[in-house]
């Protein structure tokens, strides 16, 4: 910037500096920007330039709130997406806010030829609000991780869980298959099997039914079911 003059660079419209370039067209020569001097247009430039970010961090802070609940009852790989995504979004922001906290810090801390020692307040304020949406960037990425852990706790537990019910399966049918394997060899003479008069197979079968009802007692009692 020079003494009537600003230059901006960016690679797309930005909504936000068609609506100040249009406001400053529509306003009179005593109410035009440049008025009152290159530093007011300086700061009226970063003030709406950094109030542009909070309506971005709302729209983050209804996602994040959605996904909170998402991730206690959902342990589908979408949510881990989601999670990633936005962990994304927000180190991007926090990539393009930090250089300018130190560029407004600089203008606080700097008066001269082109930025009177009155324009400090305004500059102080944009200062501020950098700082402010800096910290709200950090808080969520800082609820981001801790919603990553509860996510992985979350499946962690769900798979835990599942091997919990595979295992009772594995440990009732553990002695039924025994008792079977052992009168299922292939022995020429077992006791009681040629000669049993049929009794021995339904003795056998209460008796492994008998030793499933315990078991599922047993694993009832102890809150494994």
């Amino acid at each position: 910037f020079g003494k009537n003059f600003l230059i901006t660079t960016h690679y797309a419209s930005l909504p936000w500096l068609d609506s100040l370039l249009q406001e400053a067209q529509e306003k009179s020569a005593e109410e035009h920007l440049m008025s009152r001097g290159i530093a007011f247009l300086l700061y009226t430039f970063l003030d709406t330039l950094v109030d542009s970010y909070f309506p971005v961090l709302d729209d983050i802070d209804e996602i994040i709130d959605d996904l909170e609940d998402v991730t206690v009852n959902s342990t589908s790989n979408d949510v881990q997406v989601r999670i990633f995504r936005i962990k994304r979004s927000l180190a991007q922001m926090r990539r393009v806010i930090s250089p300018q906290v130190e560029v407004v810090n600089a203008l606080v801390a700097r008066t001269g030829k082109f930025i009177p020692a009155k324009m400090n307040p305004y500059f102080a304020d944009v200062h501020d609000h950098l700082i402010r949406a800096f910290e709200v960037l950090d808080s969520y990425r800082d609820l981001m991780g801790g919603m990553l852990d509860v996510y992985l706790t979350t499946v962690s537990n769900r798979l835990n869980a599942v091997m919990k019910q595979l295992t009772i399966i594995a440990t009732v049918f553990m002695p039924i298959t025994f008792i079977t394997g052992v009168f299922g060899q292939n022995f020429g003479h077992l006791p009681q099997v040629e000669h049993d008069n049929g009794y021995l197979f339904w003795i056998v079968l209460a008796f492994m039914g008998l030793i499933t009802a315990l078991q599922l007692w047993y694993f009832k009692k102890r809150g494994w079911l």
